[in-house]
């Protein structure tokens, strides 16, 4: 440490240098900020750690959610000063991401000069893993803070043994702990340089043993502030939780885990980023050696022992993700920051190759890759189109659309999940979707089921017990709608459109257009007698020259046959035209129209109307009643 210039940040150019950095990473993390909805953690994190009183997150979500205390009192304050909104959200994690790159200069100019340190805050400051997490509401981006700045502390009193230098480290140490429980691994890290420090000779003086002894004091101090918290029974057996991404595998600590830390979580080129970011590690390991650079153990130390204590904890738990260990990310920019300052030759191509690959990634995060699917517009979808009387049932157990569905106040239980969990046995999905159909006007179930054994059940049972009267997709998030198949007397709006002979009657006509331009026809026929042959109902829709588009099937796509359906009982007829480009560019399809009938299969003859017409013949845009 004593190659150290002492206090570089205090020089007046450096510091507008450091400025000017950081508001230029400030620009980078607030850019397009609400762009894509929350995920649905990030939802997680305003239902429960923004929107419920501090007292109960403590109690009840600190094992479901394990995370630091001090973020759920953050998240709390800020909401109770500035709110929950969607909108200033993510302002929070945004403001604090920017304290980053001040903290990369500190932590990079303590190591090796002010020059490595302004390297190491450009870098951070573009950093694709940095802004993601600078404009994701969760605790991550504040660790990614603290943790620099208690590591610059550690040096700082190592280096100067001060006081204050003392408090402040034990202080930051203890306020990285409470932000989240992996800084162990820092921390033992840590410890283990120190060790090795002082096994090298390094610490041989009385004034180094005196460091050291104030080193293992200020340990002591830490973990007796940790312990009210860190030793509760609770936490110390786990509180049940298992994990929520993925168990240790050697294959993705290279494929996976690494890049992510490097170039973010999404990444361009994944057959080629592996190998760029061993190149980066590698050289920049081997540059430093070769200038013999004294503390490129201390980075290795704090790169190695998150990577192999999370692959040993994710033996047991589901936790094998770059995020929980995003302090490594620090610890890679500072690396190749130090390489390229001090290995001349080809340290320049480590730091080029890094921001290159930092410059594609961030593009491809912010246009072609979205953290979360298109909950808004699904909800704005449902929205208007939902009626009071509707059930709203999500099949993803996604805490966003939870969130969702009370902002665009889609229902009063916001919070049904069917199912609900992997262990939810399928009788209880069933009994649950028998009571809401019969209590409802109609089933919204929205979002794709996870990979669980039971996670068919509710949608096989509405398909097979109800009529699905709509769909729509938004970026691949699918809603449907299920109707009881008895048809309710409020349905009808008006008297019959048309009778066809003394065969039924077309009650009234519902066509709705959905958001990829679909035509979405709900017929209700009453039948007057049966027929002797089955009859097919068939919807044309038409211009000037003729049909363009069409849906013939029989009733119910055979679910009722014309030769013995029930006469005096409504029924709904659910028709779908996938239109033409031409008539996709009309949008309110003014030269098209409708024509609607029965027709003998058969013999091809069409069941005549009492006014001697052989169809039913209306302007798509007179009975449009609904869009998507």
């Amino acid at each position: 440490m004593q190659e150290n210039i002492i206090h570089p940040y205090r020089r007046s150019g450096v510091v507008l240098l450091v400025a000017a950095i950081t508001l230029f990473g400030a620009a980078l993390r607030f850019y397009r900020l609400n762009a894509v909805p929350l995920r649905g953690d990030e939802a997680f994190t305003v239902l429960h750690w923004m929107r419920e009183p501090l007292g109960q997150t403590l109690a009840q979500i600190a094992t479901v959610d394990p995370q630091g205390p001090f973020n759920y009192g953050l998240y709390r304050l800020y909401a109770l000063v500035v709110g929950s909104e969607e909108r200033v959200v993510r302002f929070l994690p945004a403001l604090i991401g920017v304290l980053g790159v001040p903290a990369l200069y500190a932590l990079a100019a303590q190591l090796s000069g002010w020059r490595v340190g302004l390297l190491a805050a450009l870098l951070w400051a573009l950093s694709p893993v940095a802004i993601w997490h600078a404009q994701d509401a969760r605790s991550y981006v504040i660790w990614s803070v603290v943790n620099p700045i208690a590591v610059w502390l550690a040096l700082r009193a190592l280096t100067f043994d001060r006081r204050i230098d003392w408090v402040l480290y034990v202080l930051a140490a203890v306020l990285a702990l409470y932000v989240y429980y992996l800084e162990l691994f820092t921390v033992f890290a840590l410890n283990l340089y120190v060790i090795l420090r002082f096994v090298r000779g390094l610490l041989e003086t009385g004034e180094s043993r005196n460091r050291l002894g104030h080193w293992v004091l200020a340990q002591v101090v830490v973990l007796l502030l940790i312990a009210p918290w860190y030793l509760q029974e609770r936490l110390l057996s786990g509180g049940g939780y298992a994990g929520t991404a993925a168990g240790f595998e050697l294959g993705r600590l290279w494929s996976d885990l690494l890049p992510a830390l490097v170039f973010g979580e999404k990444y361009p080129f994944p057959a080629v980023v592996p190998a760029v970011v061993g190149v980066l590690l590698v050289g920049s390991c081997v540059g430093l050696w070769r200038v013999r650079w004294r503390s490129w153990w201390l980075l290795a130390l704090l790169v190695v022992i998150p990577i192999l204590a999370l692959s040993l904890v994710s033996l047991r738990l589901d936790v094998f993700v770059a995020r929980y260990i995003l302090s490594v990310s620090v610890v890679v920019v500072v690396f190749v920051s130090v390489a390229g300052m001090r290995w001349r030759r080809v340290g320049v191509g480590l730091v080029g190759l890094l921001w290159v690959g930092q410059v594609v990634a961030l593009h491809s995060y912010w246009y072609d890759y979205t953290k979360s699917p298109d909950w808004r517009s699904l909800s704005a979808y449902i929205l208007r189109n939902a009626s009071p009387h509707d059930t709203v049932i999500q099949a993803a157990a996604d805490e966003a659309f939870t969130f969702y569905c009370q902002e665009y106040h889609l229902s009063e239980d916001c919070d049904q999940k069917l199912p609900a969990g992997p262990a939810q046995p399928a009788d209880e999905i069933v009994s649950v979707l028998t009571m809401r159909i019969a209590s409802s006007r109609g089933i919204w179930y929205v979002a794709n089921p996870p990979g669980w054994s039971n996670a068919a059940v509710a949608l096989d049972w509405l398909r097979a017990n109800s009529q699905e009267a709509r769909s729509a997709r938004f970026a691949g998030l699918p809603t449907r709608y299920f109707l009881p198949w008895q048809v309710d007397s409020d349905e009808i709006r008006q008297s019959p459109l048309a009778r066809y002979l003394d065969t039924a009657e077309l009650a009234d006509l519902r066509v709705l257009r959905e958001p990829d331009g679909r035509l979405v026809l709900w017929l209700y026929w009453q039948p007057l007698a049966a027929t002797v042959a089955p009859l097919k109902v068939f919807v044309h829709l038409t211009d000037s020259h003729g049909i363009v588009a069409q849906s013939d099937q029989f009733p119910q796509a055979g679910r009722i046959d014309t030769t013995t359906w029930q006469t005096r009982v409504l029924f709904r007829d659910i028709h779908t035209i996938v239109l033409p480009d031409t008539a996709l560019q009309n949008n309110a399809l003014i030269d098209y129209r409708l024509a609607i009938g029965l027709y003998d299969p058969v013999i091809n003859q069409r069941v005549e109307l009492v006014d001697g017409s052989d169809a039913l013949i209306m302007p798509v845009s007179e009975v449009l009643t609904e869009t998507g």
